[in-house]
């Protein structure tokens, strides 16, 4: 799931907000400006309705455009101009919509994810699949540029490698060695890339698509799958899921390494030559967990981690931190809200007999309105807020 607000909202002159939602038939679009009131406005086609992997798709914004990739052969990077949506009152009749463009260049087939910095217009597909005679090793990273074009792709460069999903920004942390620095420098653009079953997360720096750099690569205790991340505003921070490793902790209960419920990693990453754990979180309730998200509470300042964590439904956490700005700070995560989608399974124990990848997949909370989406397998789209107590 991802989200999108058109032209005017953040000033209150109009537009909207809108839920993209990934769905076993397709991509469905939903106007949210009211949230207790959702508008469908249909659904851009799966190319191939008869595969399972219809249910993995990813999606992500860059002005008026939405770029969504899926795991089912062809579908390549579908691109759709979001700017239509506001004229809509409702669904066309046959509930459909068309991608503006497909971009299958230089032999692509699929994609298990993608991530896009707005700042400099680069999408980065993870998890991807070339034809056979390109050479390409599956499961590698290819770097699209859309800034020129921004319904023609252009490949511009690839990361080798057993990549799950990545986080990419621009650059301005605290570790010297990478921050912007002199009038006219090029921004430094970082890639925070997850491995999967390589169980590691690496660094890049991504600036030049021709010489990309490896910075740094990390395991951790309890590796499984390494799933998903994401970098806190200040960059100091990474916050990351790690997929399996409670799944292993209930069928390898002897290893004290793995927990039994979803664990949440803390990373610092002031140092991005040596970025380390300084910190974990057990969730309270038996699940695993999937994708996150980190947001800072304009009216509070207090920065919270939105998460997706399937049978135990949205949780949120509060990251607290200690100790002066550096290597050796530490954070760590206070659970402070919690929404269960799917309050059929129960979340005391995860138990082989239930579906433990039903609930919510995906979450986003970056509106400005507050209004929280997710994603949920069996009950379709969420929407919620989060109110905390004074």
């Amino acid at each position: 799931i991802w989200g999108w607000t058109s032209a005017g909202k953040k000033r209150g002159q109009g537009g909207h907000e809108y839920a993209i939602v990934g769905h076993n038939s397709g991509i469905a679009f939903v106007r949210v400006t009211d949230p207790t009131q959702p508008v469908y406005l249909g659904t851009i086609p799966t190319i191939n309705p008869d595969t399972q992997r219809n249910w993995w798709w990813d999606m992500k914004t860059y002005g008026n455009y939405v770029y969504f990739v899926s795991e089912v052969s062809n579908t390549g990077v579908g691109i759709f101009d979001l700017s239509v949506l506001d004229a809509m009152d409702s669904a066309p009749e046959n509930g459909l919509l068309e991608v503006d463009n497909r971009y299958l260049g230089n032999g692509l087939v699929a994609a298990h994810n993608i991530s896009i910095n707005e700042d400099t217009g680069f999408a980065y597909l993870t998890g991807v699949t070339k034809d056979e005679d390109t050479g390409f090793e599956d499961g590698g990273m290819v770097i699209l540029e859309l800034k020129a074009d921004p319904l023609s792709p252009v490949e511009v460069g690839q990361i080798p490698g057993d990549t799950h999903d990545a986080h990419i920004v621009t650059y301005n942390g605290p570790d010297t060695d990478y921050a912007t620095k002199g009038k006219g420098k090029k921004s430094t653009e970082i890639a925070f890339v997850f491995n999967g079953g390589d169980l590691k997360i690496s660094i890049y720096d991504v600036t030049n698509k021709n010489d990309i750099k490896l910075i740094s690569e990390k395991g951790y205790v309890g590796t499984s799958y390494t799933h998903q991340g994401w970098v806190t505003e200040d960059q100091r921070f990474m916050i990351m899921g790690d997929e399996e490793d409670e799944l292993f902790g209930l069928s390898d209960p002897q290893n004290s390494e793995l927990p039994d419920t979803a664990r949440t990693y803390v990373w610092n990453i002031q140092d991005l030559d040596n970025p380390h754990v300084v910190s974990t979180f057990d969730s309270p309730a038996a699940s695993i967990d999937h994708n996150l998200f980190t947001r800072v509470d304009t009216a509070t300042g207090r920065e919270f981690v939105y998460q997706a964590n399937y049978t135990a439904g949205i949780r949120v956490t509060e990251l607290k931190r200690k100790g002066d700005v550096g290597p050796d700070q530490i954070a760590w995560l206070e659970e402070v809200a919690h929404m269960d989608t799917e309050p059929r399974i129960p979340n005391l124990n995860m138990n082989f007999n239930y579906n433990i990848w039903a609930g919510p997949w995906g979450v986003y909370p970056f509106l400005d309105s507050g209004t929280i989406l997710a994603s949920d397998g069996l009950n379709g789209l969420v929407l919620m807020k989060l109110e905390l107590p004074e």
